[in-house]
């Protein structure tokens, strides 16, 4: 099913340039233009440089954000500000982190993946994508070869087996804390033994795409781009391969959290016109203003009973609970060519119901008008300083869920899922 590969890894050099937290960030996908900014200040070999560069008036074809981080990455290489390992290996990745005050930890390993079209039975995919995005991240390939950051994949292993194949390595080639107070530790695996236990474990797998899957797509199309122009394709050329992050979907350390809907720019709304068109799917009560009203109904929230669908609504100073009347309205709404696994799963319901058909008469929301945020309290905030018309909370789905809805290859509304905590950008880079 899936192919790995051991790579050589390219890191920083703290002797050559600036203390390792101040040349990291988050993926380029999560980063708002004011942290883009703040990550700017840092460092001049803040990784932002490579994987979100500034756009500027006079850039042209030749000199713009992608050709700028062409040459910085080629520029710090140089300089050995980056260094490139000498010998292959397959990294073992650790955070530990912090969720509703209880420490926790997640385990994964950094290898190279071999590309495979979806369909094909062995990766999988579980939400759409956008076009720009994938256009962004391919200019940026096309000049940079190479994986910048890693994609985010799970596999199933019930009986922890990799985790004997892991081991515990001695060397720890990286340990950084960030801004989060999350911990951060990469450990390298050289030994053939190992690396080739990973191997045959995984080739067995099925592989599901947790983050990443504008650059999986991105990696594919440029993979098919250098295929056309080859006269000698082999199919073990670098760009066949793609820089990638494993973990276990039974790890009671993976998580997922929310991803809440921030609505802007609709014209002539009116939130009773809204609540007359959603109450025949909806009971929908209205609570008392402030944050206090807000906690209390993300409680509600993730206290639901099985079968059950609640959401929160806020906008024009008002707080509403809506509660999906009957599951049987799903099938009416929404025809019968989709598994009624995806009708049930409560992004689809916002985005099918309440997004794309009361908010919008009908129409889908065009891109630019949603935003993300999984903090329900500043979203609450953003929302009551007037930078938002509406917010809309919803419970995240279950590993289970993505896994079943991507096995039977249907896809979730795009940032359906939220996987805690990210991985870092810089930690671990790879050329092609």
């Amino acid at each position: 099913m899936a192919e790995i590969l051991p790579f050589r890894g390219i890191r920083y050099d703290e002797g050559r340039g600036d203390a390792l937290e101040r040349v990291i960030a988050p993926p380029y996908d999560v980063i708002s233009p004011q942290d883009r900014d703040r990550f700017y200040g840092e460092s001049d070999y803040n990784v932002i440089r490579l994987i979100l560069g500034k756009e500027f008036p006079e850039d042209d074809e030749r000199n713009n954000k992608y050709s700028r981080a062409a040459d910085f990455f080629q520029e710090w290489l140089k300089k050995g500000v980056l260094k490139e390992d000498e010998e292959p290996a397959i990294y073992v990745y650790e955070q530990e982190y912090f969720h509703k005050g209880k420490k926790k930890s997640r385990r994964g390993f950094l290898a190279l993946l071999k590309l495979e079209d979806f369909g094909s039975g062995g990766i999988f995919p579980h939400e759409e994508t956008l076009s720009q995005p994938k256009k962004d991240r391919l200019n940026l390939l096309r000049v940079c070869w190479a994986n910048l950051g890693p994609i985010f994949t799970l596999y199933s292993d019930p009986n922890r087996i990799v985790e004997g194949l892991l081991g515990e390595e001695k060397e720890t080639l990286i340990d950084v804390e960030d801004t989060k107070g999350e911990r951060h530790k990469i450990k390298a695996i050289t030994s053939s033994e190992k690396i080739e236990g990973l191997k045959q474990f995984l080739k067995n797998k099925e592989i599901y795409l947790a983050d990443g899957h504008h650059r999986y797509e991105t990696a594919l199309n440029f993979r098919n781009e250098m295929r056309q122009k080859s006269s000698s394709y082999t199919g073990g050329e670098a760009y066949n391969y793609l820089m990638t992050y494993f973990t276990n979907m039974d790890d009671e350390g993976l998580l997922i959290l929310p991803a809440h809907r921030l609505i802007s720019k609709l014209k002539d709304l009116n939130i009773d016109e809204l609540i007359k068109k959603l109450s025949p799917c909806f009971e929908i009560t209205l609570l008392g203003p402030g944050e206090d009203e807000l906690r209390k109904l993300l409680s509600s929230l993730e206290k639901r009973n099985e079968g059950e669908h609640l959401f929160g609504m806020y906008g024009a100073g008002r707080l509403y609970l809506l509660r999906l009347r009957d599951e049987a309205i799903l099938h009416k709404l929404m025809g019968g060519d989709k598994s009624w696994d995806w009708k049930k799963l409560d992004v689809t319901i916002l985005h099918q119901i309440i997004l794309n058909g009361g908010l919008s008469g009908g129409k889908r929301l065009d891109e630019g008008k949603v935003d993300y945020l999984t903090d329900a309290e500043e979203a609450f905030r953003l929302v009551g300083r007037g930078k938002y018309q509406l917010a809309f909370f919803l419970n995240p789905p279950k590993v289970s869920q993505m896994r079943d809805i991507a096995r039977v290859g249907e896809k979730m509304p795009g940032k359906a899922t939220y996987f805690y905590p990210k991985l870092l950008t810089g930690l671990l880079m790879r050329k092609m």
